[in-house]
């Protein structure tokens, strides 16, 4: 199974994780299918996402541009699924540390779940290489504007 994962600082206010994990049959129908999990002080939640190429490239996209300025932006980037089932809203003053504030409505749940984890700002272009390599995109992403 393939996977890829941004594990919080030892600094971040909460232990977590995003992980994004390959779904059974994700190579069916020429979209592209993965579980994204929020992991937050020992507890998971999991939404399915189901994207068309234009919104794979955006997320990729997202993580590209993050990676690209991990010393640090201005503002809040802001990357949204397909169908809504997660949000990501990063947030880096340049001090070697991004913001997470993650969103996620978790599969067969009523509930929405957030939470924020601190993630090296350094891991963010290493990240957004394995998320090429996950999301099957041998070209950059691209972000449109919703």
């Amino acid at each position: 199974m393939s996977r890829t994962v941004i594990f919080s600082t030892e600094t971040s206010p909460h232990v977590g994780r995003i992980e994004f994990s390959e779904a059974m049959g994700a190579r069916s129908r020429g979209d592209f299918k993965c579980t994204a999990t929020l992991g937050l002080d020992g507890q998971e939640w999991s939404a399915q996402l189901d994207m068309i190429s234009a919104y794979r490239a955006d997320m990729l996209g997202f993580f590209e541009e993050i990676g690209a300025e991990a010393a640090g932006w201005d503002g809040v980037k802001e990357w949204r699924s397909e169908f809504d089932e997660m949000c990501v809203r990063a947030t880096n003053p340049g001090e070697g540390v991004a913001i997470l504030d993650v969103w996620i409505d978790p599969s067969g749940d009523d509930w929405e779940r957030s939470g924020t984890i601190h993630v090296r700002a350094d891991e963010l272009p290493r990240f957004a290489q394995r998320m090429r390599s996950f999301l099957r995109m041998p070209e950059g992403g691209e972000r449109f504007m919703r």
